[in-house]
């Protein structure tokens, strides 16, 4: 069972999480873009192209246009915005 004190830790470093990507994202993008799945500890149950666990998350597009993910960062560090860059992929008008 997980105790109170690290629910709380995942709360806080999942709430860094999501306002950091929303303070980073370019004018404009903040209404097509949305977090709509994300793994935050690497998990074995859920592989990487390599088969080591870790983290992920999924971005869909809500907007009219595609997007392109340059620019945008996730982080767990107030202290470094910037610390993962988004590789340059662009997502289409509708997807993820």
């Amino acid at each position: 069972m997980t105790s109170t004190p690290n629910l709380l830790i995942s709360f806080l470093k999942t709430l860094i999480f999501c306002v950091s990507l929303v303070t980073l994202l370019p004018k404009g993008a903040l209404a097509d873009l949305q977090i709509t799945e994300f793994m935050a500890a690497a998990d074995s149950n859920f592989p990487d192209t390599t088969g080591a666990p870790s983290d992920w998350v999924e971005i869909s597009n809500t907007g009219a246009e595609t997007v392109s993910l340059k620019g945008y960062f996730l982080t767990n560090n107030a202290a470094n915005l910037t610390r993962w860059a988004f590789p340059h992929a662009q997502i289409e008008a509708g997807g993820s």
